[in-house]
């Protein structure tokens, strides 16, 4: 796991990416002159019908702190190849290759709120979900979820998987979910201010226009 030692006070939060190079390369503009102190990526690069090799690229030299989705993981296992826009090994850079394999579960950093985790699902498995109309049984029985209230050890968790945005709050523990980079799946990314406690959700428009969608308090 790696690990951020200087408070952060602000991020860009980057949803699930599926390939989407054209709309990756608007966000990151985009945020490259908010000035965050840190730019995260929950995961699922690959699978879709853009380019691999590009977003990899584009991570990297925008300084992404990035997660492994499961699709990350499929890709590099071999597994769920009859998924549909999977994406074809024989496809990547040796390049980008070498960037999903070394890509970590996980990232943790402090912020002026306390301690955040960066993950695709829920902590280490990378196929727990939450979604906005869980309510009741869903919630009791999410072991994952379950799981991360009970530690205490984190404040906030910023995910992806589910493609929903969100701003869930269970007791101390606030999950943020940062949507989906294809705009029609989502809001694609978020800023979130730990200083003034609020998420900020942008969406792009048809011609790459982004607008502040919604804005949440990260308190309940």
């Amino acid at each position: 796991m790696l690990n951020h030692t200087d408070l952060v006070t602000q991020i860009g939060a980057i949803g699930d990416i599926h390939t989407e190079d054209v709309l990756l390369d608007l966000v990151l503009s985009f945020l490259a002159k908010q000035q965050p102190d840190l730019l995260v990526s929950v995961g699922d690069i690959v699978t879709g019908q853009g380019n691999v090799d590009r977003c990899c690229e584009l991570l990297q030299s925008h300084n992404v702190i990035t997660v492994a989705g499961n699709h990350d993981r499929w890709f590099l296992s071999g597994n769920m190849q009859d998924f549909p826009n999977f994406t074809d090994s024989t496809a990547v850079s040796s390049q980008t290759m070498d960037f999903l394999k070394a890509l970590p579960q996980t990232y943790e950093f402090t912020s002026p709120r306390g301690s955040v985790l960066i993950c695709h699902g829920l902590g280490t498995n990378d196929m727990a979900d939450l979604k906005p109309e869980d309510y009741g049984y869903a919630i009791e029985a999410n072991l994952d979820l379950q799981e991360l209230i009970h530690s205490q050890h984190y404040r906030f968790v910023v995910n992806g998987h589910t493609h929903c945005r969100m701003v869930r709050h269970f007791g101390d523990l606030t999950v943020i979910n940062a949507g989906a980079l294809r705009s029609y799946e989502g809001s694609g990314f978020a800023m979130i201010d730990f200083e003034s406690g609020h998420v900020h959700f942008f969406d792009i428009e048809t011609g790459g226009k982004i607008v502040k969608s919604d804005s949440m308090p990260l308190n309940g």
